[in-house]
């Protein structure tokens, strides 16, 4: 069984990162650890 939450922040970044690339590193930290919180 799986839950969801809403999670509200705010991440700084470095002006030579562009918001693509902030979305893709994001969502693969997600996945990374996904597998590790899923509880099934």
């Amino acid at each position: 069984m799986r839950k969801e939450i809403e999670i509200q922040g705010c991440v700084e970044i470095p002006k030579s990162l562009s918001l693509d690339e902030f979305y893709d590193k994001f969502i693969a930290f997600i996945e990374a650890i996904t597998g590790h919180l899923a509880v099934e």
